[in-house]
């Protein structure tokens, strides 16, 4: 059963033991690892996980490097903070830079478990409203450019129709082509 990808970037052992033994296995997600900012960096633009857990040691604080540089990316997976104890002047900082939530350490197994259920839930829809949007942004051009296609076949027929009825007339006039 594979329910989806998480990247855990988190630098303490017994943090990503836990998020990967106790919640992420169980309930049957793929895990990715990394152990600093630059390698977790690499994993999610190669991998689009559906959700990165990130280490508040690794996010930088307050200057939340990797946010910024995942903002800039094409990629748009949830991050959850996990941290001990982040200010809320951190935590708003991190939100403004695209972090999703945060999960306070130590971590209550439940409240873990449904902030990353519900942050890949929110994520999978947030992608299938994306992908319906750029469907109807497709059938919107092939409209447009059927629209215009017709308009110009339309002016086309006009002006033939228009030459040819000119042309009758010349001839009806007795002038003949050959003049």
């Amino acid at each position: 059963m594979d329910n989806g990808v998480v990247l855990i970037i988190e630098a303490d052992e017994d943090i990503c033991r836990f998020f990967e033994e106790k919640i992420l296995k169980p309930l049957g997600y793929k895990i990715l690892s990394a152990r600093n900012e630059k390698q977790g960096l690499e994993l999610a633009l190669l991998n689009s996980p559906d959700l990165i857990l990130l280490g508040e040691s690794l996010a930088g604080m307050p200057e939340l490097k990797f946010l910024s540089v995942l903002a800039q990316s094409v990629n748009n997976s949830p991050v959850v903070m996990l941290t001990a104890n982040a200010s809320k002047d951190d935590l708003l900082a991190a939100f403004k830079r695209g972090m999703s939530d945060y999960i306070a350490l130590p971590a209550r197994f439940d409240t873990a478990r449904e902030t990353i259920k519900r942050m890949i839930d929110n994520g999978n829809a947030r992608n299938q409203r994306e992908e319906s949007n750029h469907r109807l942004l497709r059938v919107e051009a092939v409209q447009i450019t059927m629209i215009t296609l017709s308009h110009y076949i339309n002016n086309y027929l006009t002006a033939l129709d228009g030459n040819l009825t000119l042309l009758a007339e010349y001839i009806q006039q007795g002038k003949g082509i050959a003049s």
